[in-house]
């Protein structure tokens, strides 16, 4: 990971960084309910193997449901939606695939949407302020605006790319990372969303449309990742 070139750090000793990744495929559907989903339902729909486990025992409350598996891949079921998350993902393929079966074992569902959403999470050198002062004094330029009340000013960014088929909106944030000794260091946080135009009404035009989105996937988080890597942390 290459930290940003202008920052100075005061601690001259190495550290290891962090670099935690997480996508989120999201399917917005008025009928998708808790209700109907659960452990059995999503193996007896081929939509998961059969020989995954639940890492945990599921987590329920009255409007969603949450399913961790020994896989990685956690599921989580609202009213209106379903979320597909991965950690750390080498290959995401996997949860693609998992998308691809959802939609084709549920096609009677009326989409209204596919979202991609990856997440990075990048620990930094130093304290708070390392991660701060990114923000305030290298993607934002230092000015009198900053210097108001009782505290350093803390902020998030907000950029969006026009890409060929798409919009990326990225933010970019403070954040802290739990060490295995329940420390904390400081990080940043980069969350991205790819958005697409508006799904087509009939039933198969929607379906061409959702796989073509998928298909995209891979490039998009290459996309997402060239920016992190080259334009904002190289």
């Amino acid at each position: 990971m290459i930290l940003p070139l202008n920052l100075v750090f005061s601690n001259k000793t190495s550290t290891k960084i962090q670099d935690i990744q997480v996508l989120t495929i999201t399917l917005v559907a008025p009928k998708i309910n808790t209700k109907t989903h659960n452990q059995e339902f999503f193996k007896s729909q081929n939509i998961i193997p059969k020989h995954w486990k639940l890492a945990k025992n599921p987590i329920v409350n009255h409007n969603s449901l949450q399913l961790n598996f020994d896989s990685g891949v956690i599921i989580i079921v609202k009213n209106g939606k379903i979320n597909f998350v991965e950690k750390n993902i080498g290959n995401p393929y996997q949860i693609s695939a998992i998308t691809r079966r959802y939609i084709l074992k549920q096609s009677q569902l009326n989409y209204k949407a596919l979202n991609i959403s990856p997440r990075r999470l990048v620990s930094v050198p130093g304290n708070d302020e390392t991660a701060r002062k990114y923000i305030t004094e290298t993607l934002l330029n230092p000015g009198n605006w900053q210097y108001f009340g009782k505290s350093p000013l803390h902020a998030r960014v907000n950029l969006i790319y026009k890409l060929d088929d798409c919009q990326l909106n990225l933010v970019i944030s403070q954040a802290k990372l739990k060490e295995l000794d329940n420390t904390f260091v400081p990080g940043l946080l980069f969350s991205g969303s790819f958005i697409y135009k508006s799904l087509p009404n009939k039933s198969k035009e929607k379906w061409i449309k959702l796989n073509l989105t998928l298909d995209k996937l891979y490039k998009n988080l290459k996309v997402f990742n060239k920016i992190i890597n080259e334009k904002l942390l190289g």
